[in-house]
């Protein structure tokens, strides 16, 4: 500063020397700017000499230059250098951890000294940039561990992190409950996507627009059932039930259904990613194909290829017998389907109305 100073005087001696008395004003105002500029950059001159005398030291002897840094820190608190410095070395120590614990100590200790530097820095333009290329890494870094420990449930640690992501960046991460509703949003929108109806390699996908028409794989399977049970019905006598040709479509596409996605149910499911996934429930689906009356019930069975031995199951079944055997009932559908590559191959399914 003494050679600021002495440049500073020599200076206005010879300016003044230049003009008249009524100049002086003038010439010792421009003196005055002279003086500012010549001290501010001195200024920023010398926190440049301390950020490459710390980059040096480091490069000659890393523990050395922590332990150079860590004095400056001590005796100079509010020293930019040091901070940032200090934050980049936690950061390294952070990727060469693998112990979750100590990866968070380390990135805990890089994001309080990113921040420490961010704020003591003023007018040290040459560090700014250097400190956005490392607040941007540790952020990233930040938000990935905070991810990371809110799986693991450690909402202390996660909300520690979260805390150092906002001074740093003036965002703010989504807190558990917005995490939870986003993934409910998505869950939403995933199950309602499932209810487009789509064809893929013969086999279907959502709930069915009504309009599928899977033609009778062996119509006189089908009819042979519904003759054994209205023969039972008038035996009984009851009303003999009526063939629809909508309900029967409403069967076989189930039929179908069942065997081609390889499941069970009364219920309609897609196999997706290997998994069963439900899609709508039994009477939903059909009255897809069939509006017009009241739909009262469904029968399901599988692994029989005559249609004598499926009748015979449903007939020793309480709840099957009865469905065939409503008094309300009017009208009904039937559906057999086959599928070699599925457990049991063939599938029945009965539907009525009243």
């Amino acid at each position: 500063m003494v050679g600021h100073t002495y440049s500073f005087f020599t200076l206005t001696v010879y300016v003044l020397g230049l003009g008249g008395i009524n100049d002086q004003k003038g010439i010792m105002k421009k003196s005055i700017i002279c003086l500012v500029v010549l001290l501010t950059a001195g200024t920023v001159t010398a926190d440049e000499k301390l950020f490459k005398k710390i980059e040096r030291k480091l490069d000659r002897d890393s523990l050395k230059g922590l332990a150079y840094i860590k004095k400056l820190k001590s005796k100079r608190s509010t020293e930019p250098d040091a901070y940032h410095f200090l934050s980049a070395l936690y950061l390294d120590k952070f990727e060469s951890e693998t112990r979750l614990t100590k990866q968070y100590s380390a990135l805990n200790r890089a994001a309080s000294d990113a921040y420490r530097s961010a704020k003591y820095t003023t007018k040290h333009d040459y560090i700014k940039t250097h400190q956005k290329v490392l607040i941007n890494q540790i952020a990233v870094q930040v938000e990935s561990l905070r991810d990371t420990f809110l799986r693991y449930k450690d909402y202390d640690r996660s909300e520690r992190l979260a805390k150092h992501y906002s001074r740093l960046t003036g965002k703010h991460l989504p807190t558990l409950d917005q995490i939870d509703s986003v993934r409910r949003e998505k869950e939403k929108e995933a199950r309602l996507l499932l209810q487009v109806a789509c064809t893929v390699n013969g086999k279907y996908y959502g709930m069915p627009v009504g309009d599928e028409d899977i033609g009778p794989i062996d119509f006189k399977a089908e009819k042979e059932i519904l003759r054994l049970i209205n023969k039972a019905r008038v035996q009984k006598g009851m009303e003999p039930l009526e063939w629809s040709f909508d309900l029967s479509r409403a069967a076989r596409y189930h039929a179908h259904d069942m065997a081609t996605q390889r499941y069970f149910d009364h219920n309609t499911y897609d196999r997706i990613d290997g998994k069963l996934v439900k899609i709508g429930g039994t009477f939903a689906r059909i009255r897809k194909f069939y509006n017009l009356r009241f739909v009262n019930s469904e029968n399901i069975a599988a692994g029989s290829k005559l249609a004598k031995d499926t009748y015979h199951q449903w007939y020793t079944s309480k709840g099957h017998y009865a469905n065939m055997f409503n008094k309300k009932s009017k009208y009904v559908g039937l559906g057999v389907a086959y599928n070699p590559q599925s457990p049991y191959k063939y599938y029945w399914v009965f539907c009525t109305s009243k």
